[in-house]
């Protein structure tokens, strides 16, 4: 998702949900810049990120502003990434009408326990 190859104007939408943010702030906003290249004039995107609200925020060990690795079973090599609204603004500057919106998941995840995100859905187009 940092080093897409795929052609320039080739999509209509790019839905990512759960994964941009896992990796470095730039990385991450590589991804987003990769996603606007992508999309067709006036194509969209939906994208989710977790929040610096989230109540996993600060496990694990910090490795660059509001990003932590090694705080979770399964993904110990993973950063974990959490967003700000200001950040999101930032970094979908180049899109239009974008919408930011505050999202709660809430989930059982596969052990059974109960599971919430807090994150920021954010809707755009190019």
């Amino acid at each position: 998702m940092f080093d897409l190859t795929l052609e320039s104007n080739r999509f209509d939408a790019v839905l990512c949900i759960w994964t941009q943010g896992h990796g470095l702030k730039e990385q991450i906003q590589k991804s987003v810049n990769n996603v606007h290249r992508v999309l067709n004039p006036s194509g969209m995107t939906v994208m989710d990120f977790v929040t610096i609200d989230d109540k996993t925020y600060g496990v694990g060990k910090e490795i660059a502003k509001n990003t932590f690795v090694g705080g979770r079973p399964g993904e110990e090599d993973i950063p974990h990434w959490y967003a700000t609204k200001k950040d999101l603004k930032k970094m979908f500057s180049k899109f239009n009408n974008v919408k930011y919106i505050n999202s709660t998941y809430q989930f059982k995840d596969n052990s059974r326990e109960e599971r919430t995100i807090e994150a920021i859905v954010v809707q755009a187009t190019k």
